[in-house]
């Protein structure tokens, strides 16, 4: 097991991923989503598709922090936007094709990250892929040079794989709590996870006392932020929905002790008047939720 503690510079770093709007919970607005997914998810509202209005939306809102990478930072960012962290995405791919054993390779290093003048570094691990070798190495030397220039480090540990699904698929517990583990376990500071939900027993079956688990799903997010120790845990808000089920996802993340929420399409495929107000009712959750449960910052 990586034992890691924040060196004081990560440490202040990461108190700039916490929104002082959203009672200090970390509210993320990830763009990577150009890369991995494809121009397709910007089609619908075209304001989404501009860097520029995504960090000019987050510098008016209560989001903290945007995730993006190393070439959107270098052309778009201006340094006036001081009020929003950066997180520097090291590692993506694209999904041509599609890959039964993904892995992202790395696309900058966390000395350019710091240059450009990010907050934090950000990394996409995919745990149980037939590329999770290569991938723990090549976040281990992420993570030293992490700790060598006080950057702190967020992980996107996402399940993967032909095993994952034969155990229930990505999201059921056990794939998403072995994920979280995994990313405390290599040096996570901030670690950014889907919310767990029953397993699909068409694919398989998880081992037998994760079962008696997946009743209440509030428990289950609460299992899976006590497997993340005393890193902090973000859930994400996946794919878009209404605002009533995604709110209710928020609330749900909170409640079961979450420090704060990482959504994308749920805000920039929804028109920007629309955006604006889903991140303020986000950030009114937090507040009403006491805020964010402490992690490492």
């Amino acid at each position: 097991m990586v034992v890691s503690t924040p060196s004081s510079g990560a440490t202040a770093r990461l108190g700039r991923l916490r929104s002082a709007d959203a009672g200090g919970a970390i509210l993320v607005l990830p763009y990577d989503h150009g890369l991995e997914h494809g121009p397709v998810d910007f089609l619908e509202h075209e304001w989404g598709s501009r860097p520029a209005s995504i960090l000019d939306l987050a510098s008016r809102t209560g989001i903290a922090a945007v995730a993006a990478h190393l070439g959107l930072i270098g052309r778009y960012y201006r340094g006036t936007e001081r009020n929003v962290a950066l997180i520097a995405k090291l590692n993506g791919k694209t999904n041509i094709p599609e890959s039964s054993a993904p892995l992202s390779p790395l696309t900058g290093s966390v000395e350019e990250a710091v240059r450009a003048g990010a907050d934090a570094i950000g990394y996409t691990l995919y745990v149980g892929s037939a590329a999770q070798e290569r991938d723990l190495r090549q976040l281990a030397d992420v993570r030293r040079d992490c700790e060598r220039l006080g950057m702190p480090l967020v992980v996107w540990s996402y399940p993967r794989g032909s095993f994952v699904d034969a155990a229930g698929g990505r999201d059921s517990l056990y794939a998403v709590d072995y994920a979280g583990r995994v990313a405390l376990e290599m040096g996570a500071d901030v670690i950014k996870l889907n919310i767990p939900r029953r397993h699909d027993p068409e694919l398989g079956a998880p081992p037998p006392a994760y079962l008696e688990l997946e009743d209440d799903r509030s428990l289950m997010a609460r299992r899976v932020v006590e497997s993340c120790g005393e890193a902090a845990v973000i859930f994400s808000g996946g794919s878009q929905r209404s605002d009533e089920s995604f709110l209710a996802e928020v609330r749900l993340a909170l409640s079961a002790g979450a420090a704060g929420m990482i959504a994308g399409r749920n805000i920039f495929q929804r028109p920007l008047e629309a955006a604006e107000r889903l991140i303020a009712e986000m950030s009114a959750c937090a507040r009403e939720a006491g805020g964010a449960r402490e992690g490492p910052a």
